[in-house]
């Protein structure tokens, strides 16, 4: 312990708050500590310094989608397909986008056999924003 608190003395002020503010920013703590050379209890140490919760729910990562198949978090906005694994990307977002343009083509079909679509369109609609609020990717 005494070598590291002989380290963190080494560690300049705009080092320290460039580490809280790449934190902040969602960075993963491996990558901070392996890119300032400094060890977990430091980081740890320079957070409470700095007054920064080591605990802080990051924003940039909490909106990341994560790829259902093989598991990987989904930096690539929209993306349609993961770019790990190949499989494609279903959120609600897409879903509802699906159901507006199938919605328009139900709307070629005769009067009388449109009105069983609509309602099940209208059926997984209602299913998706449910899903959409509890927690789900999109």
């Amino acid at each position: 312990m005494i070598g590291d608190e002989t380290n963190m003395l080494n560690i300049n002020e705009d080092v320290k708050i460039q580490i809280g503010k790449e934190h902040l920013a969602g960075r993963y703590n491996e990558d901070i500590m392996s890119d300032f050379n400094i060890s977990k209890a430091e980081l740890y140490h320079i957070l409470e310094e700095l007054k920064i919760p080591r605990k802080v729910i990051k924003p940039s990562f909490t909106k990341m989608l994560k790829c259902e198949h093989c598991g990987q978090r989904i930096e690539v906005k929209n993306a349609k397909y993961c770019p790990y694994c190949g499989k494609i990307i279903v959120t609600a977002k897409r879903c509802m986008d699906i159901l507006s343009n199938m919605r328009k083509l139900v709307s070629y079909l005769p009067t009388g056999e449109d009105e069983e679509y609509r309602e099940n369109i209208e059926i997984i609609e209602k299913f998706i924003t449910k899903l959409g609020r509890g927690g789900t990717n999109g």
